[in-house]
């Protein structure tokens, strides 16, 4: 890929970023925004495996709702509408609720 390319494909990776952040609600505060994360765990002598095309969006919030409130956004947003909850764990005595979603991008 050449240079050109690689600018166009990372630009439109940080507006995609950007409208991804624009759809969190006020009461949520992210612990992980990650662009094509890993995949697999490190391995020695291997080189990394990274999920293409991915976005993954990771938090604890103590309003399980703010997750369905994020999930609505992305999913009405034409680029990111391949959004899924991925991962969904309350914590002990439904304090805290922690999710993962993942935009294919």
């Amino acid at each position: 890929m050449n240079r050109i390319g690689r600018y166009e494909r990372v630009v439109r990776l940080v507006l995609l970023l950007d409208r991804a952040a624009s759809h969190v609600p006020p009461a949520v505060t992210l612990s992980v925004l990650a662009v094509q994360p890993l995949s697999k765990t490190l391995e020695k002598g291997k080189d990394p495996v990274f999920a293409s095309e991915t976005l993954s969006i990771r938090r604890v919030t103590d309003d399980a709702v703010v997750v369905s409130v994020l999930m609505a956004g992305l999913r009405s947003d034409p680029p990111l509408h391949r959004a899924r909850l991925e991962q969904l764990k309350q914590g002990r005595g439904g304090s805290s609720t922690e999710f993962k979603i993942i935009v294919a991008l």
